[in-house]
């Protein structure tokens, strides 16, 4: 139901991820899109993000060796996680060039 009523907002794969691994807050911060494997739906937890009083946002290794770990990515979070790098992706580029077919959502590229 959650997922549902965030359907559309920015962090919806965000929410998706952390709702389907029970990944910590710190872990999921400190994604990057090189620790993903879409394809064979696999993503690895190599660092966390972590707020350090008189420094600010800090990234670091994980706490302990046990803490870095790959963990197999249901089919949601994967479809999630594509639709969201789409986004990204289509956002990057320019605008004279991007536009969004009103009935498909799909980019359509402009001569």
């Amino acid at each position: 139901m959650f997922l549902d009523a965030a359907q559309g907002f920015r962090l919806h794969a965000l929410f998706d991820l952390a709702l389907r691994t029970g990944m910590r807050r710190g872990e999921l911060l400190g994604l990057r899109w090189s620790d993903l494997d879409l394809t064979g739906g696999i993503l690895a937890i190599r660092q966390t993000l972590q707020y350090v009083p008189g420094t600010g946002l800090v990234i670091s290794p994980t706490k302990t060796p046990s803490s870095e770990r790959r963990i197999a990515l249901p089919r949601e979070a994967i479809a999630s996680l594509t639709r969201h790098r789409d986004q990204q992706r289509l956002k990057r580029l320019p605008s004279s060039v991007r536009s969004i077919h009103p009935n498909r959502r799909k980019p359509l590229l402009r001569h």
